[in-house]
């Protein structure tokens, strides 16, 4: 199937793609806590699988390389969200060519997320009372815009405005308090 997938036929990737969806889902699953973010994550890898799998060499390896752009991804999302502090877990996870597994590396990013969550919490604390509560629960509880909306009583249009704004300031507060 592979091997037909990297020759170009359409079917194969179709198929491939199909086949990889749930496995590649649990693995994202397991790094990240929201499923709207899973989900576009899993997005980029499909993409990524289909737009790259002609450059794959050798189809006996396309399961590790899948796992590659899969941590890739996932690593490109949680630096976009959260920032540089990503690039430390790259940095110290053991074994940078696998994906993390190990109760090692799960105790490391469970600290990550601690003192990530944590300066997220400070930096919401330093905002207008306005965009505390949105920001909290948009960026600590994960919930969607219309979610949001509906338990704040605001308008959609105006909750997204709040969350855009105030991860500007928050970025901002970062710059300026490192």
């Amino acid at each position: 199937m592979v091997e037909r997938a990297r020759r170009g036929d359409r079917a194969a990737v179709d198929l491939l793609l199909r086949q990889t969806t749930p496995m590649a889902m649990r693995m994202i699953g397991t790094h990240l806590r929201h499923r709207d973010d899973a989900a576009d994550v899993l997005q980029a890898v499909l993409l990524s699988i289909w737009r790259s799998i002609r450059k794959l060499e050798d189809h006996r390896a396309y399961r590790a390389w899948v796992y590659r752009i899969i941590r890739n991804r996932v690593n490109d999302h949680l630096r976009h969200r959260y920032g540089d502090e990503v690039e430390a877990r790259r940095q110290l996870d053991a074994d940078p060519d696998t994906f993390p597994s190990s109760e090692q590396g799960a105790e490391f990013r469970s600290e990550i997320y601690l003192a990530m969550r944590q300066r997220i919490e400070e930096a919401i604390s330093r905002q207008g009372e306005g965009y505390q509560a949105v920001l909290r629960l948009h960026l600590l509880e994960g919930k969607t815009y219309r979610e949001i909306s509906e338990e704040t009583g605001k308008k959609l249009g105006t909750v997204k405005s709040l969350v855009s704004r105030g991860r500007k300031r928050i970025l901002a507060d970062w710059e300026v308090t490192g």
